[in-house]
């Protein structure tokens, strides 16, 4: 092999990476291995090489450091684990006792306790189901594996006594136990008999903004089972809204030097004048009660501003 191909020194690199572990042991062994980066499979140059089976034999040993790598971390994040699991075993039992010393409950135990009451009392579940005839949930996407069940037993198999509202593609508190997964499951079992409405209307934002936010993530939000990703669905404006730009420019004067507090000095007069003239009436909003086009105006404790 000539010098200078990619795939040979990065496999001579590794080669002396390797006669320098047999001097290392322990925590120091594991960093050094941790800090080892797999060859890429892809390189070498093949006139450089002495033959063809000489380069396929080095793109397979450059193949086997990823794959090794990549086991090798993989078995020292479970051996990891498990003395995290082992040292921590006692914390638990530790927590409990310091609980029911005190006579104080945390947020889980509260779950816990109101599942075990619904699941295992029948009288209980019936005395809660006639007070709460119906559930309404939202956001329920964020819920975890206990309040989901807690939700079921209240409703049990009442048709039309459990509403839920929710956006996989808004579940973000893996952290706080929320599997997304529930969510679909619970929308799959209801598309059976027509139980879903998708609400797709956005009352946030004009027809332009919803054109460009449409255009952009429906390449970015990809259907995955595996990462339990719905589809990206098309938001909608409501009807009626006009068609122009929906950003506003702030035009004010100011110096062509201006900088530092001149400048924002200058905005905030700008800004000042703008909200102003909006409030005597400057734009053209629609009514968010009669939906009927009308002239802005500022809000008052009984009535929401138009804009």
């Amino acid at each position: 092999m000539q010098a200078g191909d990619t795939l040979g020194a990065r496999l001579a690199r590794l080669a002396e990476a390797a006669e320098a572990s047999r001097f290392l042991e322990r925590e120091a062994l594991v960093h050094h291995l941790l800090a080892l980066e797999g060859v890429p499979a892809s390189l070498g140059f093949k006139p450089r090489w002495p033959s063809s089976e000489a380069l396929a034999e080095g793109r397979a040993v450059a193949g086997w450091t990823k794959r090794a790598r990549e086991a090798w971390t993989a078995a020292h994040g479970a051996s990891l684990h498990g003395r995290l699991v082992r040292a921590l075993a006692g914390v638990a039992a530790l927590y409990g006792r310091k609980k029911a010393e005190r006579g104080v409950l945390d947020f889980l135990d509260l779950l816990v306790k109101a599942r075990d009451a619904l699941r295992d009392d029948a009288s209980v579940r019936e005395w809660f189901r006639r007070r709460f005839r119906y559930l309404v949930i939202d956001e329920f996407q964020d819920t975890d594996p206990l309040q989901v069940e807690i939700a079921r037993l209240l409703a049990g198999d009442r048709p039309g006594a459990l509403v839920v509202v929710g956006d996989a593609k808004q579940s973000i508190y893996r952290f706080r136990r929320a599997e997304v997964r529930l969510f679909r499951e619970l929308a799959r079992d209801a598309e059976t008999s027509g139980g879903v409405l998708h609400l797709v209307q956005s009352f946030r934002s004009r027809p332009a903004i919803l054109r460009f936010v449409n255009r952009v993530f429906a390449d970015l939000i990809q259907a995955s089972d595996e990462a339990d990703q719905p589809a990206y669905e098309a938001l909608a404006p409501p009807p009626g809204l006009p068609e122009e730009p929906a950003v506003v420019a702030l035009r004010f004067p100011a110096s062509p030097n201006a900088s530092g507090e001149d400048l924002l000095e200058a905005e905030a007069s700008g800004l000042a004048a703008f909200l102003a003239a909006v409030g005597r009436g400057g734009e053209t909003v629609r009514d968010p009660v009669t939906g009927a086009s009308r002239p802005s105006r500022p809000a008052t404790s009984s009535s929401s501003c138009g804009g």
